[in-house]
């Protein structure tokens, strides 16, 4: 290859045609890397907003749910009041009185 190219254009020829393919060839080589890393970026950019419109969708869900539960009729009054009831029950039964009220609700 080397005695071909000589003949037809000389040592400095090709030098020169050697130098522009190494140069071509380190710049498409680095066009491809810079490409590649792109479109990872943006799969993981996809990826990472549709985690964010998940939890979102779910704080949405749970924000909806405690709404739900904090606009019961039950007075504060009338909830220490149970609280109380119930504590004067587990103690006149001698039992452990450690409980934790979560939720009081109307049944009618």
């Amino acid at each position: 290859m080397n005695a071909l190219l000589e003949s037809s254009m000389g040592t400095w020829g090709s030098g020169l045609f050697v130098f522009i393919a190494g140069l071509l060839i380190v710049f498409f080589g680095m066009v491809v890397i810079v490409l590649v890393i792109s479109l990872i970026g943006k799969i993981m950019k996809m990826n990472d907003e549709k985690k964010k419109k998940k939890a979102e969708e779910k704080a949405a869900s749970s924000a909806i749910a405690e709404v739900k539960d904090s606009e019961s009729d039950v007075d504060d009054k009338v909830k220490a009041a149970i609280v109380a009831v119930i504590a004067a029950y587990y103690f006149s039964q001698n039992n452990d009185c450690s409980f934790k009220v979560k939720r009081i609700k109307k049944l009618n």
